[in-house]
């Protein structure tokens, strides 16, 4: 009965925790952070070959909207990993929400880095390797 107990505990709490990373990379990564980095792109596009234009600064002005719903969410998906974290005790099931959390972070942290330098590279475009030199 006890070693039945043990696995049924170990069900819930994959279960809980596929579900809160579920919920995560839906909600984080997926929805707002792919959002924002397109629309970070679009404007720094449009500024390098148009130069700060109406359109540009309209859109600049949904990139922070977007980037506002983002830190937002990723403060209430925060919240709401605390109850989990102290629910799990498999090591391995918390360093697998440890991993989406760093990846999150790294993608939030990426899209802010973008939106600096959309005004800090000279032709407001970044990539992995810093800023882009449009030709």
């Amino acid at each position: 009965a006890e070693k039945k107990a043990e696995i049924e505990k170990m069900r819930i709490e994959r279960s809980v925790v596929a579900k809160f990373i579920t919920k995560f990379f839906f909600r984080i990564l997926a929805e707002n952070a792919t959002q924002l980095h397109v629309q970070i792109t679009a404007v720094a596009l449009s500024v390098s070959l148009m130069g700060w234009t109406d359109a540009a600064e309209m859109m600049l002005y949904s990139v922070g909207l977007s980037t506002v719903m983002l830190l937002y969410k990723l403060q209430q998906t925060i919240s709401d990993l605390v109850p989990i974290w102290q629910a799990v005790t498999d090591p391995m099931l918390r360093a697998a929400i440890c991993s989406g959390v760093a990846l999150a972070l790294f993608v939030v942290a990426y899209a802010l880095a973008k939106i600096w330098a959309l005004f800090e590279c000279p032709d407001h475009v970044l990539n992995v390797s810093g800023c882009v030199q449009l030709d």
